[in-house]
């Protein structure tokens, strides 16, 4: 790692994809051994009472010549794909309204150059996940020494969910949009943190989180530093304008303006107050621990959400920047308010700001090196699994 930070964008770009090659290179390598030395699960008999042999007639494939690549377009991928091909539409209580446009879109427009737009989907969250570094190793310039952002990386790399940030899912997107956001509110470039903003709500809709975390700490500045606020600060308000964009669109396409949260009620999600999610979820473990894969995933997401919970507040002890801390909270917060704690290691994985407490806390090497083992061996059971199909990463 560098003793010296890099003294120009151009030297903070060659790090950054040093380290993408090198971690991300490795999860590849591992995908492919693994896939040849792995067996497939049995989706489409299992859930979708499909007969044959082992899903012999699935109803959607990326890839069928090619099992290696085909293996980042899984599951929610699917929707996706139908936004990019036919745009919105409902079709019962799961419908692709669910999913915010910006990067299907964008996999449609650049597969119009390329030929085709589940590549172009792979290859904008592999950009994106290079672009968020860059804006991750510029922000943690701000607080910290080159061996504790090195550190951040690492560990958001070898995070248990972070494969997503690869795949044809909006997760790589979105974490681009959002730490392009945070470095421009936090350098008070507020017109292009308002517009990284807007697209980081096209993106997901807890996008509109960044615009409460930055309002948050410009109320925290005007009080505890009697800071005036600039006008220039009204450009936040371009944030919230992405999920406006949205309802128009699908007031145009479906007729509906909040389809998107009507639709959450498919995927069995409904609103409750966040603590008592944990609550409630915490009883539905089983603690004799059977051989339930489905048991063991809900306790590391129950346990992803409660870690994450207590670094925000970690974090805001350690008087990290309001926004900082703020954010990681809201991050974890706004999915537990719909009732379940499933997925919350995807989740977690795009609070970049998490990962840089995690590196000072990891300042020790012994504490790096149990830190990397255990997010490593998770994430190459997650990743495995997500490839052959098993449900519930």
């Amino acid at each position: 790692m560098l003793n010296k930070p890099p003294k120009t964008p151009q030297q903070i770009w060659l790090r950054v994809l040093l380290i993408f090659l090198i971690w991300r290179c490795s999860l590849f390598l591992l995908e492919f051994l693994g896939l040849q030395l792995t067996e497939e699960f049995d989706f489409f008999g299992r859930y979708l009472n499909v007969e044959g042999i082992i899903n012999a007639r699935k109803e959607w494939q990326a890839f069928p010549s090619n099992y290696f690549f085909d293996g980042f377009f899984r599951f929610d991928s699917v929707w996706f794909d139908r936004i990019a091909q036919r745009g919105y539409y409902i079709e019962g209580s799961q419908s692709n309204v669910a999913f915010f446009p910006l990067y299907p879109y964008l996999s449609r427009w650049l597969g119009y150059l390329i030929g085709n737009h589940l590549v172009a989907g792979w290859i904008i969250s592999n950009l994106s996940l290079i672009g968020s570094l860059f804006y991750i190793y510029r922000i943690g310039l701000l607080y910290f020494n080159t061996r504790t952002i090195e550190r951040a990386f690492v560990l958001l790399l070898v995070f248990p969910n972070s494969f997503y940030l690869s795949t044809f899912y909006s997760e790589g997107l979105f974490l681009l949009t959002t730490t392009a956001s945070f470095y421009a509110f936090l350098t008070q470039k507020y017109l292009k943190a308002g517009i990284w903003g807007m697209l980081a709500c096209l993106t997901r809709f807890s996008g509109i989180l960044l615009f409460f975390a930055f309002v948050a700490d410009l109320l925290y500045s005007r009080w505890r530093a009697k800071q005036p606020f600039q006008p220039a600060v009204a450009f936040l308000l371009l944030i919230p304008v992405g999920i406006l964009i949205f309802m128009l669109i699908l007031t145009i396409q479906v007729g509906d303006p909040l389809a998107f949260m009507k639709a959450q009620a498919g995927w069995g999600r409904e609103r409750t107050f966040p603590l008592i999610t944990l609550a409630q979820e915490f009883t539905k473990i089983n603690f004799q621990f059977p051989r339930d894969p489905n048991n063991a995933i809900h306790v590391l997401d129950w346990l992803g959400a409660v870690g994450f919970l207590l670094i925000s507040v970690l974090m805001a002890l350690k008087r990290y920047r309001v926004s900082l801390w703020s954010y990681t909270a809201f991050s974890i917060l706004m999915p537990l308010s719909t009732g379940t704690t499933m997925s919350m290691l995807r989740f977690c994985s795009v609070t970049f700001p998490a990962f840089f407490y995690l590196a000072e806390v990891a300042r020790r090497s012994t504490v790096y090196a149990y830190l990397l083992f255990v997010f490593a061996f998770l994430l190459s059971i997650y990743n495995l699994r997500f490839m052959n199909w098993f449900y519930g990463v």
